[in-house]
């Protein structure tokens, strides 16, 4: 067995979309046999998990294995797909609460539309045997498009009849348009609702039309990514509200789609805070996460053979698919030949990360960068590259606690642990020290400290010396004014804290 450079090995990429764009992407691809056996048996149709954790990836190796396996037609769509068809759609106007579960569930026909459309140009049996049905769908997505623009038009007659889907948005476009002054506007308000009745009965008929088509021989799938981005342009309240009814919408076809046996899903990879912020505005959404969802989460407690943890496992599966000269050698052997078994790499690893494999992978990719033609990765070197690192990991948090309701106090209080320059503190210590230094502190501070704990940002030092991080307990500490935290060690180095 000849050892090669750390240069020859493959990583992987930390954006998940880059990895699935690589030719080698299927056998790079770490199968733990539960998430996607999980996605592919069970009919799920939510793939969560925090940032970092593999949803893209597991998604795309889905999709892959599915049109290679099954010959399925896939649409992956995102955000900007999103933005294009409200545009399309509602090109003038805000979409009312009342409205979005109509147009998502509209969105999704239409784009299955599509795919049958794409099944059809493949397919002269299809062409001649589906004939008069597919002339329905073409007349239907037509029809529709024509009386959702003519009902648009009918919504912008008067500015002030104009609702948004925020805080205001509960009452109804007939209740909103009572408030109008002249019987011109309740004339245009009647024509409004009447024209809305008209397109939600043409969607249930495109619904039937769809629902025809597919079949139950031939698969498609939609999956939709990177929805978290529409919060950057959206309020928040908004986003939640579009997040929420995207998924009644998709629950209500995958569940047609079940009871027809048809080989068809609309499928979400979602970030688990937004899912746990959806869900606390939802009655009725979390037996369906809990029923149809596959949560990814790789936290495992430390190894006495650190070849059994899953993020190592995961990346001698790279190293050996990666290696044809390591192809052959067990995980054990694998191990001693990219590490020393007697440094603790995976323990090193673990108190500077949350555990996932986006950290882990960046952090290989650090080292790699810096030592290309050295055959192992050790303890000295992860040192070495901890500078680099922790301002990526730093970065990275911060994008993704940046849709936390209380971004702005946590980054006050980032802030004055930075001024303080101390890796422990209290609320007490803290505040005392911002009031000295003249630095912007949030008036609760405790209920800041606590959601930075929740964050992972902060840990808790134990009375027995022990620190704990809320993601690697079963039973998370609740903090209070006496509690002593501690930053995250992936941070010091960046903050420069002792």
């Amino acid at each position: 067995m000849s050892i090669v450079c750390l240069k020859e090995i493959d990583f992987g990429k930390t954006d998940g979309r880059s990895e699935a764009e690589q030719k080698n992407f299927l056998s790079l691809f770490y199968d733990d046999n539960y998430h996607t056996r999980k996605l592919i048996d069970d009919n799920c149709f939510i793939i969560s998990g925090y940032k970092g954790t593999g949803k893209t990836i597991l998604s795309n190796y889905f999709s892959k294995k599915r049109e290679i396996e099954n010959k399925a037609l896939i649409r992956k769509l995102n955000s900007t797909d999103f933005i294009q068809e409200k545009l399309l759609i509602f090109s003038k106007s805000p979409i009312t609460r009342e409205e979005l579960v109509i147009f998502w569930k509209y969105v999704f026909l239409r784009e299955f539309g599509f795919l049958l459309k794409k099944r059809q140009n493949k397919s002269l049996w299809l062409r001649i045997s589906q004939k008069n049905r597919l002339k329905v769908l073409d007349s239907l997505l037509e029809e529709a498009n024509w009386v959702m623009t003519k009902a648009e038009d009918f919504y912008q007659t008067k500015e002030g009849c104009s609702i948004k889907a925020g805080t205001e948005a509960s009452e109804s476009i007939h209740s909103a348009n009572i408030q109008a002054v002249s019987s011109g506007e309740l004339i245009e308000s009647s024509k409004v609702q009447k024209v809305r009745a008209e397109y939600t009965e043409l969607i249930r008929k495109l619904e039937d039309c769809v629902y025809k088509l597919l079949g139950t021989k031939h698969e498609y799938y939609i999956i939709y990514d990177d929805m978290d981005q529409l919060d950057e342009q959206m309020n928040r309240e908004d986003f939640l509200e579009l997040i929420k009814q995207m998924l009644y919408a998709s629950e209500s076809l995958n569940q047609r789609f079940r009871e027809g046996k048809n080989k068809c899903r609309v499928i979400h990879a979602l970030r688990s805070d937004i899912q746990n912020l959806v869900l606390s505005k939802s009655y009725n959404l979390f037996k369906t996460t809990s029923d149809y969802g596959v949560e990814i989460d790789w936290y495992a407690e430390r190894q006495k053979k650190p070849e059994n943890h899953p993020l190592i496992k995961m990346i001698l599966h790279k190293v050996r698919k990666s290696v044809d000269s390591y192809s052959s050698l067990s995980d054990r052997a694998l191990y001693d030949t990219i590490f020393f078994r007697e440094e603790n790499v995976l323990n090193y690893f673990l108190n500077h990360s949350f555990g996932r494999p986006r950290e882990l992978v960046k952090y290989f990719t650090i080292v790699q960068k810096r030592y290309p033609e050295d055959t192992k990765i050790t303890l000295k070197m992860l040192q070495d590259c901890l500078p680099e690192y922790s301002k990526w990991f730093y970065d990275s948090l911060l994008a993704e606690i940046s849709i936390n309701p209380r971004i702005k106090s946590i980054m006050q209080v980032l802030n004055i642990i930075q001024l303080r320059g101390v890796r422990t503190l209290t609320s007490t210590k803290t505040e005392r020290f911002a009031r000295d230094k003249s630095a912007e502190i949030p008036d609760n501070l405790i209920d800041v400290l606590s959601e930075m704990y929740n964050l992972g940002i902060l840990g808790i030092r134990t009375s027995k010396g022990m620190t704990q991080f809320h993601y690697r307990s079963n039973a998370p500490l609740i903090p209070n004014e006496s509690t002593k935290f501690v930053v995250h060690f992936g941070l010091l180095k960046y903050l420069n804290i002792r």
